[in-house]
């Protein structure tokens, strides 16, 4: 069964059609690359899947369970992450409290920020044990706000993987970063699809056919190609469309 899957959404904002019966079925562990030119539909979909907006038909289950609709927090605990196109950190929190603070967001009681970051060991030792894994353990005392661009879309990720999801959706983490970062992040994506199911959008279409166990193609709204990054290079009508040649 797969552990993510679309079924005909459509999302309209007034006369414009951003979705139509797109479909996507996502396997654990499958690391999914998502492409097609600007204003595809690719975001448009992430914020569907995440809640952030509503469908105006289709529906979206995440581990067997419908989840069209619900809002974002809830769709968080049933085991989704994402980020975003611009990197949404707290620009007033450490590497390692902004971590802390995802971590703590799962459990029943809401956070205090009179708390102590310290006050629960296996917290701590969660929020540290991400920053290593994201390549920030020797900047966790650093403002978020003083970070690199390329090192703030490695907290995002840090903070998504706070919440301990199931499925990771990585809205362009490459987007606006130096090629030096770019690799960095590129080998962190790389780590983590070892470990959980990853769903990618990404405007290079090198680092998807490298990456990718499998990409869909968007355009206007609608999936016109599905396969193996191999399928992909070939077919005809993505290097029309997406490729223009």
């Amino acid at each position: 069964m797969a552990i993510l899957e679309v079924r005909e959404i459509t999302k309209n904002f007034g006369g414009l059609t951003a979705l139509k019966d797109v479909c996507l079925s996502v396997q654990e562990g499958e690391l999914r690359g998502i492409i097609g030119p600007n204003g595809a539909g690719k975001t448009t979909l992430f914020n569907v899947i995440s809640g952030d907006l509503k469908p105006t038909g289709g529906k979206v289950y995440l581990q067997g369970e419908d989840i069209t609709g619900l809002p974002p927090h809830k769709i968080c605990k049933k085991g989704l992450g994402r980020t975003f196109q611009l990197t949404m950190v707290f620009p007033e929190l450490t590497v390692y409290e902004s971590i802390w603070v995802g971590i703590n967001s799962r459990k029943e009681k809401p956070w205090d920020p009179f708390r102590s970051f310290e006050k629960d060991s296996d917290v701590s030792e969660r929020a540290e044990e991400l920053c290593r894994i994201v390549g920030l353990y020797e900047k966790r005392d650093e403002l978020a706000s003083n970070l690199s661009y390329g090192d703030q879309k490695a907290l995002e990720i840090a903070m998504a993987l706070s919440t301990d999801p199931a499925v990771l959706l990585l809205d362009e983490p490459t987007q606006g970063v130096s090629p030096k970062e770019a690799e960095g992040l590129i080998e962190l994506i790389v780590e983590l699809s070892k470990r959980m199911t990853i769903v990618l959008i990404e405007h290079s279409v090198d680092v998807v056919l490298r990456l990718c166990h499998k990409v869909t193609v968007l355009n206007e709204g609608r999936v016109i190609a599905e396969g193996s990054p191999e399928e992909i290079s070939r077919n005809k009508e993505v290097q029309r469309i997406y490729l223009g040649t």
